[in-house]
This record gives C-alpha cells, structure tokens and sequence, in this order.
C-alpha cells in the first residue's frame, strides 16, 4: 500500500497490519461510544416498563332525583384542571338540549350554567366526540 496522504495525516491514521486505526484520538472516541451505549442500555432497561398509552378514567354518577332517573350510572371522567382522587361531589346535572357535544359556547345559544352564590354546584353533561 502507498504511503500516508495529507488527508489521512491531518485525521491522524496510520496502518497496523493491513488495518487503518486512529491514533490519539481513538481512545477519547472509544470511551464516549462505550459510555453513549451505556447510557443506551441503562435508558432501555429503565423506561422499557413504561409505555405509553390513552387511560379513560372511570366513574360513576348516582342520580338520586328525580325518581325516574334514579339510578347509579357509569360514567367516563371528561375533567378540566386538577382532579379530585378520591372525593365526592355533590351538585345539580344539567343536559343541554341543544349544542349537546359543546362545539360552540353555550353564551351563544343563551343557556348560563352559573352557580348562584350559596348554591349547589352544576354539572354539565355532554357527549364526547
């Protein structure tokens, strides 16, 4: 084989036995991809466990009035904000005859789910989808 050339110079190769190998930097560049694959097999070992995936959180409503209703129903959980584990909520559930699935505001159609102060909180029904 010819001599070393200006390129192969410059990246600081020379040839052993018939093979061409890095010299002074090699040993740098060894250690960080034996670390980078370490890093690697630690990163799958530990996140391997976790996969991802849509929960739908169930519930249930407990109608108590009026009586035709009366019933305990179950329920997907459509929450915003923090969600209260665990707890009780007691409140009026409103139904919406129009605008059933909450595309538009419900100011637009007229309708106020406000609580009135002292009251009972109101709880909106809507479809999903």
């Amino acid at each position: 084989m010819a001599g070393l050339g200006g390129r192969e110079r410059e990246r600081g190769m020379h040839q052993s036995g018939g093979r061409w190998e890095f010299v002074g930097i090699s040993r740098e560049r060894k250690m960080r991809q034996i670390l980078g694959s370490l890093i690697w097999v630690v990163f799958l070992m530990v996140g391997n466990p976790v996969h991802g995936r849509f929960v739908v959180e169930k519930n249930s409503l407990r109608v108590t009035s009026p009586d035709y209703l009366k019933d305990v129903y179950e329920c997907a959980i459509g929450n915003f904000g923090v969600p209260q584990y665990g707890g009780t909520m007691v409140g009026i559930v409103a139904y919406p005859h129009a605008n059933q699935k909450a595309c538009k505001t419900f100011d637009d159609a007229g309708i106020s789910f406000k609580t009135k102060p002292g009251g009972l909180p109101t709880f909106v029904l809507i479809d999903r989808g």
